[in-house]
This record gives structure tokens, C-alpha cells and sequence, in this order.
């Protein structure tokens, strides 16, 4: 093996790595950030607002109620179909796996009205307790 060769190799597995460190470094960013863009509009005297939290452990707290996926979708669905829809405050841990981040995402995105506001997550939603409609 000639030394271009070796150059070469060498070369492209710096390049592979570089790729892999970027794809993971930005689905890990992915996870941590915020995922909707409208922050819907709080009152805290006529507005309801639950809380739908993933633990570092991946287990899934719906107003501080543990859930398994399933019953989540059902949590979701029967939310949606309420006269007034609660804001869903999404809280995950910063460990908590971020495949299960992105599946409550777009299962909250398939359920509720997440484009008009009524999701939320982010640290300026750590202060607000859940009160409302217990669904």
C-alpha cells in the first residue's frame, strides 16, 4: 500500500466521522430544543393547561398520571375532542431518550391543535402547574 493510498483512507475516515459526529450532535439538538414555533397565548384564569411530561427513566406522566403509549393516544384523542382544548405543555428530561421525545412530538402534533397554539415546551412553562378539565 502506497502512501497516497494510506493518505486517501486515512482521509476519508476523518470525513466519516466528522459526518457522524455532525448527524448526531443535531438530532441530539433536535431533542433538547423547543418544537413548535407559536407560543400560545396563557391566561391563568380561563385557559386549562395539562402537563405531559418523559422522565429520564422514558416513563410517560400525563398531569402526573404514569401512561403507557397506548393510553396516551387515547389521553390525546380524548383531549382534542373537548370544547376547550387545554394547552398540552410538553416537559421531557434532558436524558430521557430522544426517539421517545420525537414520537410524543408528533403524536401530539397528529392529536392536538399545535399549530394554533395549544402546545407548549420549554423552560418558561416549568413555573405553571396543571389545573383545568381532568380528562
Amino acid at each position: 500500500m502506497g502512501r497516497r493510498e494510506i493518505l486517501l483512507g486515512g482521509t476519508f475516515w476523518v470525513i466519516a466521522l466528522a459526518g457522524c459526529i455532525i448527524v448526531t450532535l443535531s438530532a441530539s439538538n433536535a431533542c433538547r430544543v423547543g418544537h413548535w414555533d407559536q407560543k400560545p397565548q396563557w391566561n391563568t384564569g380561563l385557559s386549562s393547561l395539562s402537563v405531559l411530561e418523559l422522565t429520564r427513566e422514558n416513563q410517560i406522566l400525563f398531569d402526573s398520571r404514569e401512561m403507557s403509549w397506548s393510553a396516551l393516544a387515547s389521553r390525546l384523542i380524548s383531549t382534542s375532542k373537548l370544547p376547550i382544548q387545554p394547552i398540552v405543555v410538553f416537559r421531557p428530561n434532558n436524558r430521557a431518550d430522544c426517539r421517545h421525545i420525537v414520537r410524543i412530538r408528533a403524536m401530539m402534533d397528529r392529536f392536538l391543535e399545535c399549530e394554533s397554539g395549544g402546545c407548549a415546551e420549554g423552560s418558561e412553562w416549568d413555573t405553571q402547574t396543571p389545573h383545568g378539565a381532568d380528562i
